[in-house]
């Protein structure tokens, strides 16, 4: 039997645990010993978590209860008082669970966008990789050539060797309009250009301007002789080229407009191909993406569903336990 002073001291107790849960829950278990020893002044008692408390029963939680309340000298305290402390740790613990759930779901949602995002990035400059040029630069680089007047044959030889400096970034992706396409570039493309900016200059042209334009169309036409089937794949190429040769010179010149306007609309077809063949690949490269994020998510909510099943037996277990109490 408890003495009346005991009772008193019980029900102050059972005030304090229902006025101040955290001194029965998880974070009772302080981090220094200072903080401990003024914890332990303001309750007078210190409840902390059982190890292992998941693996425990109701019963052993609260055997593990009482042994702390025994250890710090209070053996009489009623079983109601106990069951209450065991109740806050298990939903205490339930409601931490739900948060870490929560921020564990937050983090991995970042850490998989964040590494598709990578990835993605990764695979774009993949992409782009060695199929893009600056035209800024090419076109300088053919222009101070050009003004030194050299031949055609060194012309294509700068060409050749300036165009292998591939721009190996995202920009060709978010910038299209400051890039060449290396698959369907020419030469006649880079000479096009500069003139075309000479022409719609703001300015007048002065005579360096002129000058340059004059060995431009003079560059133009003689390549147009050498190289008229340029811009096309090899296989076009090596027909028209039959066709050519096939023909005496007379019968190709009647029918060269004729072939001139084929070459072109065919480069155009040939862009338009390489265009959506990007297109398709970049799509491909974005599904590969999503799925590897929906993989992660997947993985993750596998995970959390199994460990939220753990915490609901050891919850429908109390219940149970509390039911039979009830009886």
């Amino acid at each position: 039997m408890l003495n009346t002073e005991n009772i008193s001291d019980i029900n102050k107790k059972k005030e304090h645990v229902h006025g101040n849960q955290e001194d029965h829950v998880v974070d009772a278990e302080f981090e220094n010993v200072d903080e401990a020893d003024d914890k332990e002044k303001d309750s007078g008692i210190k409840i902390k978590r059982p190890k292992d408390w998941r693996s425990k029963s109701y019963k052993e939680l609260k055997e593990e209860v009482r042994k702390q309340f025994v250890e710090q000298g209070h053996d009489d305290v009623p079983d109601d008082i106990v069951e209450q402390i065991v109740d806050d740790i298990t939903k205490d613990v339930a409601k931490r669970k739900i948060r870490q759930n929560v921020f564990s779901f937050v983090r991995l949602t970042l850490v998989a966008s964040i590494s598709v995002l990578t990835l993605s990035v990764f695979m774009l400059i993949f992409q782009t990789s060695d199929k893009f040029i600056s035209k800024e630069e090419l076109q300088i680089d053919i222009t101070n050539a050009i003004n030194k007047d050299i031949k055609l044959d060194d012309l294509k030889m700068v060409y050749r060797k300036q165009s292998s400096v591939y721009s190996n970034s995202l920009w060709p992706i978010v910038k299209p309009h400051l890039f060449y396409e290396k698959s369907s570039l020419t030469l006649i493309t880079v000479l096009e250009d500069i003139k075309s900016k000479h022409l719609i200059k703001n300015s007048e042209l002065v005579e360096s301007d002129n000058k340059e334009l004059k060995i431009i169309d003079a560059m133009t036409s003689e390549y147009n002789k050498i190289n008229p089937f340029d811009g096309l794949d090899e296989q076009d190429i090596r027909d028209f080229k039959n066709i050519s040769s096939s023909l005496s010179v007379e019968a190709y010149e009647k029918i060269n407009d004729e072939i001139f306007s084929l070459t072109s609309s065919l480069k155009v077809k040939n862009n338009l191909i390489n265009q959506y063949l990007n297109s398709s690949n970049l799509s491909l490269y974005i599904s590969l993406s999503a799925f590897i994020f929906s993989v992660l998510v997947t993985l993750w909510q596998l995970l959390s569903s199994r460990r939220s099943s753990q915490k609901q037996l050891v919850a429908e277990a109390i219940k149970e336990h509390e039911k039979s109490i009830q009886k």
